[in-house]
C-alpha cells in the first residue's frame, strides 16, 4: 500500500490483517524481549497449581471490576473522599452540626424547665 511507497512503519495494515495476514510478520525481530520475559517469569508461577490460583484471583478481580454495584460503591466512596478532603465543605458541615447541636441543647433545656415547673406545684 501507500506505507510501502513512503517508507511506512512496521505496523500491520488493518486491511491486510482483516484479509488474513498474520500480525507476527510485523514484529521487529531485532527487538530484545528477554527483559520482558524475565519479568513475566518472575511474576507468573511456574507450577500449574500456582498458575491456576493466579488466574482464579485475576478472574475474581475482573468480575468485581465489571460488577455494576462495585462501580456504584467505588463512585460513592470517591465522592465521599473528595467531600472529606475539601476543607470548605467540611467547615460548612461543622457549622451546620454546631448549629443543630445548639438547637437541641436549647430544646432539652426548655423541656427540662417545663417538666421541672410542673412537678413543683
Amino acid at each position: 500500500g501507500i506505507n510501502a511507497e513512503y517508507g511506512g512503519t512496521n505496523k500491520p495494515d488493518p486491511e491486510q490483517y482483516l484479509l488474513g495476514r498474520r500480525i507476527d510478520d510485523a514484529v521487529d525481530p531485532t527487538v530484545d524481549t528477554t527483559d520482558t520475559m524475565d519479568w513475566i517469569n518472575g511474576v507468573v508461577p511456574n507450577d500449574l497449581e500456582g498458575r491456576a490460583e493466579m488466574f482464579k484471583t485475576m478472574d475474581a478481580f475482573a468480575k468485581a471490576r465489571e460488577d455494576p454495584m462495585f462501580m456504584i460503591e467505588k463512585q460513592r466512596r470517591t465522592a465521599a473522599s473528595d467531600f472529606r478532603n475539601n476543607p470548605l465543605k467540611m467547615q460548612r458541615v461543622r457549622e451546620l452540626l454546631q448549629k443543630e447541636l445548639k438547637k437541641d441543647l436549647k430544646k432539652k433545656k426548655k423541656k427540662r424547665k417545663k417538666s421541672g415547673e410542673g412537678t413543683e406545684r
